[in-house]
């Protein structure tokens, strides 16, 4: 699970994973900073696209996005006084606030290290 914050409707958005986010977030407005990303734990991500924009007349093609972590930038807790609304699985701040204290920094990764023991 992944968390896309759009910044202009101040919506976060919940996708199941990556491909997900690629179907949904258009690369040029990614570009822009119109999107925001979090992993599961809150922890934000940087995009990255697979190819360097290329241009086809008014076509502009970005290739395929992939998140990474992002040193040194705010986490999705520090976000959620901006936040107007939610698309997915929780009804209110409160509820996603309560799911992130549950899920503290790097906590889905140690759940991949017990995973893989």
């Amino acid at each position: 699970m992944l968390f896309a914050y759009e910044t202009e409707r101040r919506v976060l958005r919940t996708f199941a994973d990556q491909d997900a986010a690629n179907l949904r977030c258009d690369g040029f407005d990614v570009r822009e900073g119109r999107w925001l990303f979090f992993d599961e734990d809150g922890c934000a991500l940087e995009p990255t696209f697979s190819d360097s924009s290329i241009e086809y007349g008014v076509v502009i093609a970005y290739g395929r996005m992939r998140l990474e972590p992002a040193e040194g930038r705010a986490g999705l807790r520090e976000l959620l006084p901006q936040i107007a609304d939610l698309s997915g699985p929780f009804r209110d701040i409160a509820e996603l606030s309560g799911f992130l204290e549950a899920n503290p920094p790097g906590s889905s990764l140690e759940k991949v290290r017990v995973s893989v023991k």
